[in-house]
């Protein structure tokens, strides 16, 4: 069947092998349907063209056709003026962003899996240059990009007005109206200088910010606002709308959105990386060299802290007051030794000492002597008790020392 500019395609419609089944959605360049391939039993849908082949459809299907990703949409047929792909179920992520932001988790799963796609196509040289919510559908396996009609192919250079007029596919009324693809068009997209991966990193960055806030990062009253906002404007932080956001997602983010391309990401496989290490528990952001300044919260002081400190201090001090004061003393250690005198005569002394004598009281003393004998201790005045020195009735003096070799005088 042919198809003309004006014909709407019914169920029971058949173009080639493909029964049409129902339409699903339709956008700039055409409708698409639900249909199934007779000649497999498989579902599948078509992407029909308003007119002939034209050379969006040719890119868009030799980009898909170059690429085999499990997060980009298979392409399994074309025809005169229409694609076949593999039929997804589940919704536009453009959809699920309208009922609000998504929680950091899923936010994160799916910008993993997304730029995990750009850069299996930046691999192959192919830039997608048309990244947006609206291309991207969430189904119960993860995720799928779609739509590479304004892919740019190896060297090839999509004129910057042709960029322009297609991507922007509804006018700017007022503020917030209308979900076009300008909002997410790299800067140098917008001028009309030349593109490369990093302008799918900006459109990326675009995309993860809508689904942490769900907001846009630049916005406009009209398309030159817009543009003025996205040309001169730094975001503003993610952790305004999202409180949670981890201080490394919130500069990963703003590197996204650099003005200038050399400032982003280098490449979608780094950024990927860097992504995976995101810590989701990590401390979130609460300062920011933004434009609009974040408070800085200072954490309550413990209060727990000076009794602790009081009660560790009350405990040293005990245990210094056992040691020194409370600790018994050991009993001290006696020295002892057996002096003997000349012959005729017969006695026996013994004498003890401490070690160390600090004191008069810690003199030595004699044991037991013979009588007959008189004992006299001395003290030095030196830390420590002089001799014992023992007088016979004759008046010669037998001495010995208790801390030298004995010797007998």
């Amino acid at each position: 069947m042919h198809l003309s500019t004006l014909m709407r395609l019914a169920a029971g419609d058949k173009l080639g092998p493909y029964e049409i089944t129902g339409p699903i959605g339709k956008g700039g360049m055409g409708e698409v349907y639900r249909a199934t391939d007779t000649r497999l039993g498989r579902p599948v849908a078509i992407k029909v063209s308003s007119r002939e082949f034209n050379d969006r459809f040719e890119r868009e299907a030799r980009a898909i056709s170059a690429l085999n990703h499990p997060n980009i949409c298979t392409l399994y047929d074309i025809g005169p003026n229409y694609l076949v792909m593999e039929l997804l179920e589940g919704e536009l992520l453009s959809r699920i962003i309208d009922r609000g932001p998504l929680p950091l988790d899923k936010a994160l799963s799916y910008a993993v899996q997304i730029v995990d796609a750009l850069a299996a196509a930046h691999a192959k040289s192919i830039i997608h240059r048309d990244l947006k919510p609206g291309n991207i559908i969430i189904t119960r396996n993860g995720v799928k990009v779609l739509d590479f009609g304004l892919a740019k192919l190896g060297s090839e250079r999509l004129p910057a007005e042709s960029a322009g007029g297609e991507t922007v596919t509804e006018p700017i009324t007022r503020a917030g109206a209308v979900l076009g693809t300008l909002y997410y068009m790299a800067p140098e997209q917008v001028e009309g200088k030349p593109t490369d991966e990093r302008s799918d990193i900006f459109s990326f960055g675009v995309v993860l910010y809508e689904m942490i806030t769900g907001q846009r990062p630049f916005t406009g009253d009209t398309q030159p606002g817009v543009l003025a906002s996205m040309l001169k404007d730094p975001p503003p932080p993610m952790s305004q709308s999202q409180p949670a956001t981890p201080r490394a997602l919130e500069r990963l983010v703003r590197r996204c959105l650099e003005k200038k391309p050399e400032d982003r990401w280098n490449s979608a496989l780094d950024l990927k990386r860097t992504l995976e290490l995101i810590d989701l528990d990590a401390p979130p952001l609460l300062t920011s060299s933004a434009s609009v300044p974040i408070p800085v919260q200072t954490p309550p002081r413990k209060r727990w802290s000076f009794p602790a400190l009081g009660a560790f201090l009350l405990l040293l001090i005990a245990a210094a007051a056992w040691v020194f004061w409370l600790k018994p003393t050991p009993p001290a250690r006696a020295t002892r030794f057996q002096v003997t005198l000349p012959e005729n005569v017969q006695f026996d002394v013994y004498v003890s000492a401490p070690p160390m004598a600090t004191s008069s009281s810690s003199m030595p003393r004699v044991s037991r002597a013979v009588s007959g004998f008189t004992t006299s201790t001395l003290w030095n005045g030196a830390g420590s008790p002089a001799p014992t020195v023992r007088f016979p009735p004759s008046g010669r003096r037998t001495a010995a020392s208790w801390d030298s070799p004995l010797r007998m005088n």
